[in-house]
């Protein structure tokens, strides 16, 4: 046999190929055996090239096993065997999801990872126009699970963050967004301004808001407040409502 089947470790989802290459007059014909009894039969995934090659694509762990290729003419018959191994792929399987949180608690961005026992892999995680993977300090570390957690969070670690897996098996990014929920700041500019009517009870009210806190307001209240029996005024007394996600 001119080029012998060799044990091949492919990664799922990838082609694989196992050679049998044999010369010979007339050329001699090729089978191939799965597990010694059950022939492989040609298909959109299973190939046999005419060097004799076994050329699988898009291959799975049930393909793993072992194969027998058997050359054959009227001269006589050689065979040789070769083992497929199958590495399950690298990838994220739980990755990071928009999280918002309230100023000063905590924030966790999980990213937990399938990968085959034997094939290591590397977790890290980028902050947006950083070039350089976050480092684990007082405040903010990778778990040995992958999950980012952030402690006491701040206006600062506002921002998407991306994890990054690294492996012989495979490499994926996935990203998350975090949004920090502060008080919002009142509003600004507060005027009334009395109106011409007849019964004098008509005004105009405006006013600036302030920062929202990263949350949407949902409306302004305004009060009336009498000051005297003699006259009386309108006074705007601002109170916010404002809803934040989990």
């Amino acid at each position: 046999m001119e080029k012998p089947p060799q044990n091949v470790t492919a990664l799922d989802g990838k082609d694989a190929t196992i050679w049998c290459r044999a010369v010979g007059a007339p050329n001699p014909n090729i089978t191939w055996i799965y597990n010694e009894t059950q022939l492989v039969e040609i298909s959109s995934r299973m190939q046999i090239l005419e060097s004799g090659d076994l050329l699988m694509s898009n291959v799975r762990e049930t393909d793993a096993g072992l194969y027998t290729c058997v050359r054959s003419n009227e001269a006589g018959t050689v065979n040789g065997e070769a083992y497929l191994s199958v590495l399950v792929r690298t990838q994220i399987i739980q990755p990071p999801v928009d999280t918002t949180v309230l100023l000063g608690l905590n924030a966790t961005l999980q990213c937990k990872v399938s990968s085959d026992p034997t094939v290591p892999y590397n977790v890290d995680w980028y902050r947006e126009g950083h070039p350089t993977a976050i480092s684990n300090s007082q405040r903010i570390g990778v778990q040995s699970d992958g999950t980012l957690e952030i402690q006491a969070v701040r206006a600062s670690d506002v921002g998407t963050y991306q994890c990054v897996v690294t492996s012989p098996g495979g490499n994926e990014t996935r990203s998350a967004r975090l949004s920090v929920i502060e008080l919002p700041f009142p509003p600004s500019n507060v005027k009334v301004v009395r109106l011409d009517a007849p019964n004098q009870r008509t005004i105009n009210a405006s006013w600036t808001p302030g920062f929202d806190g990263n949350s949407p307001i949902l409306k302004f209240i305004v009060q009336r407040r009498e000051v005297s029996e003699l006259g009386k005024c309108m006074n705007i007394l601002h109170t916010r409502q404002w809803v934040y996600v989990h």
